[in-house]
C-alpha cells in the first residue's frame, strides 16, 4: 500500500511538471508567434509608408508639370495675342525649351506604380502542432514511449 501511494504521488508529481512543460512550451510559441506577426506588420507599415511617398512625390512632380504647362500655354496665348510675328520669332527658342522640358517631365513624371503586396501564409499542414509544441509519449500511446 506504501509503495502504490508513493508511485500514485510520484506519478501526480510528474504530470504536475509535464503540465507545467507543457504551458511555458505553449507560452514560448504564443510569444514567438506574436514577434513574427509584429515583424510582419512592421515590415508591411513600411512597404506602404515607402510606397505612399513615392506616390506623393509623383503626384508632386506631376502637379508641378501641369502648373508649368499651364504656365507656358498662358505665356504662349500672350505672346499670340499681343504680340506680333517678330515676338513670337523672339520667344520661339524659350517657348521651344519649355516645351521640351515639358515632354521630358511627362515621361519622368508618372513613374509610379504601387508595388504587389501579398500575404503568403505558411501552410498548417506542413507544420503540425506536434512538431510546433511537442507530444506526449506513453507506453500504451502510438508514438511510443519517450522520456518527457
Amino acid at each position: 500500500m506504501e509503495k502504490l501511494r508513493t508511485e500514485r504521488e510520484q506519478f501526480i508529481e510528474d504530470v504536475r511538471r509535464q503540465e507545467t512543460a507543457i504551458r511555458q512550451r505553449g507560452k514560448e510559441v504564443k510569444s514567438a508567434v506574436d514577434r513574427k506577426v509584429d515583424e510582419l506588420l512592421e515590415e508591411l507599415e513600411r512597404i506602404k509608408t515607402d510606397s505612399l511617398n513615392c506616390a506623393q512625390a509623383a503626384e508632386t512632380r506631376l502637379q508641378q508639370t501641369a502648373d508649368t504647362a499651364q504656365t507656358c500655354c498662358e505665356n504662349l496665348q500672350e505672346v499670340q495675342t499681343n504680340g506680333g510675328p517678330h515676338d513670337v520669332a523672339r520667344y520661339a527658342t524659350a517657348i521651344d525649351a519649355q516645351a521640351t522640358h515639358l515632354l521630358d517631365q511627362r515621361v519622368t513624371g508618372a513613374d509610379y506604380t504601387s508595388p504587389c503586396v501579398l500575404f503568403i501564409p505558411t501552410h498548417s499542414e506542413r507544420v503540425s502542432t506536434r512538431h510546433l509544441l511537442g507530444h506526449i509519449a506513453t507506453p500504451l500511446s502510438s508514438s511510443g514511449f519517450v522520456i518527457l
